[in-house]
């Protein structure tokens, strides 16, 4: 749960208001964000980023995902 406790924190705090993992609106939520960042355009800041830089954050997302789906399989994601 480390990688998804750091995704929860980092998007808290841009949120301006804390996400409650025991709230399943804010899983879906959570799960959204996820698949938003892992678009290829939004993974790679459309080119701006190199391979490494843009894999290194697919393996984030894509851990977080997976550690979601942990806590709730029934959240819908696409791009991860």
């Amino acid at each position: 749960m480390k990688n998804l406790q750091t995704f929860i924190h980092r998007e808290s705090e841009v949120r301006g208001a804390p996400f409650d993992i025991n709230d399943p609106l804010h899983r879906q939520e959570l799960g959204e964000l996820i698949d938003c960042q892992a678009s290829p355009e939004n993974l790679y800041c459309d080119g701006e980023i190199s391979v490494a830089e843009g894999a290194r954050k697919s393996r984030f997302l894509t851990a977080c995902a997976r550690e979601l789906l942990k806590i709730d399989p029934t959240i819908k994601l696409y791009e991860v």
